[in-house]
């Protein structure tokens, strides 16, 4: 195996988990999230309390 072949296969698991990093918080706290998620995000992005 080559060079270029190995440094494709790093780029494509970096990708990757980019990927499945983004996923995740897509769904944890970005728009794909509960609303109880959400609102506790904005809670600790902004100090406010809505309570």
């Amino acid at each position: 195996m080559n060079n270029s072949g190995v440094n494709t296969i790093l780029l494509v698991v970096i990708l990757l988990v980019i990927v499945a990093a983004g996923a995740y918080w897509y769904t944890t706290y970005g728009p794909g999230a509960p609303k109880e998620e959400q609102n506790g995000l904005q809670i600790n992005l902004t100090g406010a309390s809505e309570q």
